[in-house]
């Protein structure tokens, strides 16, 4: 007769597959890599700095009028920050902001908010999107859909953890996308 435990341990693997295939499916998300046998052993890949095997690149742009107005990135080792900065030179409106975002693997969103000076002028949620094909805790940031009317200045987008890529390259300042028109 065979134990109840199996049983058990049948129906929790069912339960933990099928959730996968539902996050894969409806959130957009790849699973992590998994070791091919148990003799191997992934290393570990959330270290504060690291070089990122590809370069950070921009999502499709989400409607055909809008453009890149700020892009801030590079290849370069990253350490972390919570902030992102950019310009506008004209009046503007953002339909999409992007960052390069290093993720737990249990995270698919990130609360921040959007400043001029010391004004919050947006809260909003970045979504997980397209990773790194060998650091997969690297991935994007997103907020896409917006119609958001901003006047010419300095902007802040801010965080609520700090783990947006940022190195000498880029000033300091975390990477960052802002699309619109």
């Amino acid at each position: 007769m065979k134990s109840p435990c199996c049983g058990i341990m049948a129906i929790l693997l069912i339960i933990v597959i099928s959730l996968q295939i539902w996050t894969i499916r409806h959130l957009s998300i790849s699973p992590a890599p998994t070791p091919a046998s148990s003799s191997q052993q992934l290393l570990p890949t959330t270290t504060p700095t690291h070089q990122p095997s590809t370069t950070p690149t921009p999502t499709q742009i989400p409607n055909a009028e809008s453009k890149l107005l700020f892009e801030r990135n590079n290849i370069a080792a990253c350490s972390f920050t919570d902030t992102s900065t950019f310009t506008l030179k004209e009046a503007s409106t953002i339909t999409k902001l992007q960052t390069w975002y290093s993720w737990a693997s249990n995270e698919i969103t990130l609360d921040y908010q959007l400043k001029q000076g010391e004004k919050v002028v947006r809260e909003g949620v970045l979504v997980r999107k397209d990773c790194d094909p060998y650091q997969r805790q690297w991935c994007q940031a997103v907020e896409e859909n917006l119609t958001l009317a901003l006047d010419p200045g300095d902007y802040q987008l801010v965080a609520d953890t700090k783990k947006i890529c940022q190195n000498s390259g880029s000033n300091n300042d975390g990477f960052i996308f802002v699309y619109g028109h």
